[in-house]
């Protein structure tokens, strides 16, 4: 939120959870701070993420680390990714790092060209998703893919929601919640023409669904939204600190029932 590592409207305003500080020579993972939408990221702007070890012993993440970068570590505990961090609004390319989290030993690095920024992993760590982002004229459009950590491949086509394949993402995310089971992500998006969105990531089967919410003219106030899932993994649950629910999503057939929308910090609810 798996920001939440999420798409953008610009990059440079992403919500992330970075591993800051230069590791190369071996040491304890720094500490990350929480983060609604976590990305991992490890390295100075415009470095490449930093191979991570300790000599002479077994690498282990901080606690910190282990609590607060769940959308880089694959639900089996096994994988975690590393991205790139740059200064640039479209860098020349873009690298991961698949790291062995128990050992911090580094499985593959996967070196893209252009913009890209990581999304989210699957549950067995076998396929990380990103974000393709456009050419310098266009930098709001943007792609999700998938690539294999194993080879490094890009899976040919984007990832979309095969309801409508010629739908465009554009929006920037605000908040994200995953299933029980880890399998789907559910990342709420903002569009600048003040509407949203909530956008589900099957991480298991390479698919997605993009749920339109009836809420016009909403602006700044989308960001006091919170998803959840229920407990019996049937409803997503979209509401407000001292709101209380202001729409659900009914997993089954995808039925979106609004109640109220957001409204900003103070204001009682109509």
């Amino acid at each position: 939120m798996l920001r939440a590592a999420a798409p953008a409207l610009d990059a440079r305003e992403r919500p992330r959870t970075e591993l800051r500080g230069d590791v190369r020579d071996g040491g304890d993972l720094p500490s990350v701070r929480p983060d609604e939408y976590p990305l991992v990221g490890l390295g100075r702007a415009d470095e490449e993420p930093a191979a991570v070890r300790r000599p002479g012993e077994t690498a282990q993440l901080t606690r910190e680390a282990e609590q607060h970068t769940s959308d880089g570590i694959s639900a089996d505990g096994r994988r975690l990714v590393l991205a790139s961090i740059s200064s640039q609004p479209i860098p020349a390319r873009t690298t991961f790092v698949v790291l062995h989290s128990g050992t911090l030993r580094t499985l593959r690095t996967i070196r893209l060209p252009g913009l890209w920024a990581f999304d989210a992993i699957s549950p067995d760590g076998a396929t990380i998703y990103a974000l393709q982002y456009g050419a310098a004229a266009d930098p709001a459009h943007y792609s999700v893919r998938a690539i294999d950590t194993i080879s490094g491949r890009i899976f040919p086509g984007a990832i979309v929601d095969r309801r409508e394949p010629d739908e465009e993402m554009r929006g920037s995310p605000v908040t994200r919640t995953w299933s029980a089971d880890r399998e789907w992500a559910f990342t709420l998006y903002s569009k600048p023409n003040g509407t949203a969105f909530v956008h589900g990531l099957d991480t298991t089967k390479r698919n997605a669904v993009c749920l339109d919410l009836p809420w016009r003219g909403i602006g700044k106030t989308i960001g006091q939204v919170r998803l959840r899932v229920s407990p019996d993994g049937q409803t997503l649950m979209l509401h407000q600190s001292g709101i209380g629910r202001l729409a659900s999503v009914d997993l089954s057939n995808l039925v979106v029932r609004s109640f109220r929308p957001p409204v900003a910090p103070g204001v009682p609810a109509s």
